[in-house]
């Protein structure tokens, strides 16, 4: 074996060599399974069920496994030692609509958990005036809504005229008619 030929193989062995040192990490950074994993949280799942101790793995914008242990490898591991994980509150009574308008992102729902708001509990706060919601037609209110880089989901509550609470007498029903 000549001298260059010595040297050619000397280099390829260290290729070789580093290639099967590197590939391992290259590998598992790759087939992470998960984005997320939140360790040793104390889960409330919302069935009603007592909590219990777990691992909640998360992908995209998506929990794709909740095990009492995740041992696959993620991007990210948060251990929450005493924290709890529970899924996002809805908050079915909420004057939220003007304050979406001037915060969307809602960071005092968003903190305390709230995923969800119902907006217009009492009827109103269906139309913009002014860049603001008034009572009236739904279309403005929902075309705005939907124009917002919002952080939670709104729902609208929306009782046409006549209905019970909205301001006109109650309808009776046929069957109901002339009974005190």
């Amino acid at each position: 074996m000549t001298r260059i030929q010595a040297k050619l193989a000397v280099g390829c062995l260290a290729m070789i060599a580093l290639c099967l040192v590197a590939m391992p990490v290259l590998l598992s950074a790759a087939e992470s399974p998960y984005d997320l994993v939140l360790r040793n949280a104390r889960i409330v799942d919302g069935t009603g069920s007592p909590w219990y101790r777990g691992d909640v793995a998360i992908r995209g914008d998506a929990i794709t496994r909740i095990a009492p242990s995740i041992t696959e490898p993620a991007t990210r591991v948060i251990d929450l030692g005493d924290l709890v994980a529970a899924p996002g509150f809805i908050d079915i009574h909420t004057h939220a609509v003007r304050g979406l308008f001037e915060l969307p992102t809602a960071d005092n729902y968003v903190r305390q958990g709230v995923t969800t708001v119902m907006v217009g509990p009492d009827g109103g706060g269906s139309v913009i005036t002014d860049g603001m919601p008034t009572d009236a037609r739904l279309k403005p209110l929902l075309d705005r809504l939907n124009s917002l880089p919002k952080s939670l989901n709104v729902a609208k509550l929306h009782r046409p005229r006549g209905c019970a609470g909205s301001g006109d007498r109650p309808r009776q029903s046929p069957a109901n008619a002339g009974r005190a």
